[in-house]
């Protein structure tokens, strides 16, 4: 058990966490002021972000307490997820535990890749493969690019050009509609096969109502930014996806070589299902992290051959058990996007950044590059802490 000199005991822990969360609190009522007093957009983002740094201080006395309690250290990630404070916080606050809790806690998790854990072998294997790092990134970032390109095309059509597109896009959802119609009729060629025309369906019916609606200076200023955003989703998800699925397969093919050699025309349509299913399901948050959860191994497993056809299903299979753990690599992910971001911020400035973020807008090509380079590389880093975690729960799907 942790030696007396290592506890941080309730008194020191909440001593600590008072003192951050007070300083939280006084940053946020500084942006308040600020916000009144129309301060500058830069400003409030700097001080946007000196609250979640502050955040990020509150894990490393969270982690010494949770190693006192006995509980997985990782769990101090679940400070950045509203709801999961609550239960975060019954577990801070109770009471010391006996030897044989103590030991009974450790057990479940010790042995296992823990999220950190899981990135630092990601980074490990990221540095192994340079190369194959390297061109994946250089597809992200040309694929980032692109998509911005394209949107920012669409965004700028006159209303004559907006009508010939219309015409394109509802071709484009006959093509699905016929693509839905074949695999119905053929069962064996549900999965990837059956999801990619829906998914590409989907997306096309959003860029077809963003095409109808108007979007200039008359426009509804509540219904703009919405339909701003459906068109940037319906053109940039697609191209973004493709550019995903060759990124993994270049990365993974070095990796995790499987026997058969999947096609890259798998990981695609493996991408496209799945991202398409994540970013609309984020629009009402919960099923939209399900669907991240769920689906974060299906690259990797379909790398390994361990899919067994249906990698999303495979997916959800090998996460069921270790959902937490998945999540929190996932919570990692989420922080280091937030610092890369910074790139985008820096090259186009604070409006730009703002309205992109707020998908109101998007960046010029070579910052949306630029960006796509520093997002490629924690993508990737992601990735193969996914295929640690993967690795590690395969023994346990076996048994």
């Amino acid at each position: 058990m942790v030696g007396e000199a290592d506890r941080w005991g309730r008194g020191r822990y909440l001593f600590v966490w008072a003192l951050l969360t007070a300083a939280q609190g006084a940053t946020l009522v500084s942006i308040g002021r600020m916000a009144q007093a129309d301060a500058p957009t830069g400003a409030l983002v700097v001080y946007g972000l000196g609250v979640l740094l502050l955040q990020g201080m509150k894990l490393v006395p969270t982690f010494g307490r949770l190693r006192d309690l006995g509980r997985a250290p990782d769990d101090a990630l679940w400070a950045f997820v509203p709801l999961m404070n609550l239960a975060l916080w019954s577990w801070l606050i109770g009471r010391r535990p006996s030897e044989a809790r103590y030991a009974a806690r450790r057990a479940a998790w010790e042995g296992r890749v823990l999220a950190p854990e899981a990135w630092w072998e990601g980074l490990r294997a990221l540095l192994t493969v340079p190369g194959p790092v390297a061109a994946a990134v250089a597809v992200l970032a040309a694929g980032s690019a692109l998509g911005h390109v394209v949107a920012e095309g669409l965004l700028g059509l006159d209303p004559a050009a907006r009508a010939s597109m219309r015409d394109v896009v509802d071709l484009a959802l006959l093509g699905c509609g016929l693509g839905i119609a074949v695999v119905a009729r053929r069962p064996g060629l549900r999965t990837l096969t059956g999801g990619v025309p829906v998914a590409l369906a989907v997306l096309a019916l959003m860029l077809r109502v963003a095409l109808t609606l108007d979007l200039g200076p008359g426009a509804d200023m509540r219904t703009g930014p919405v339909v701003t955003s459906f068109l940037i989703v319906g053109v940039m998800v697609p191209i973004e996806a493709v550019a995903w699925g060759v990124a993994a397969w270049i990365v993974l093919r070095a990796t995790d070589p499987r026997p058969d050699g999947a096609p890259v025309s798998r990981f695609v349509a493996l991408a496209v299902v799945r991202l398409t299913a994540v970013v609309l399901g984020l629009q009402v948050i919960l099923p939209g992290v399900w669907f991240a959860v769920s689906y974060a191994l299906s690259d990797v497993l379909l790398a390994r051959g361990e899919d067994r056809g249906a990698p999303l299903d495979a997916s959800t299979e090998r996460v069921a058990p270790a959902r937490g753990i998945v999540l929190k690599v996932l919570l990692l992910y989420g922080m280091a996007s937030t610092v890369a971001s910074g790139v985008s911020l820096a090259l186009a400035g604070v409006e730009v950044w703002s309205s992109a973020q707020l998908g109101v807008g998007v960046l010029p090509w070579s910052v949306a590059a630029a960006q796509g380079v520093a997002d490629g590389l924690v993508g990737v880093a992601c990735l193969l802490a996914l295929r640690a975690v993967a690795v590690d729960l395969a023994p346990r799907a076996a048994a």
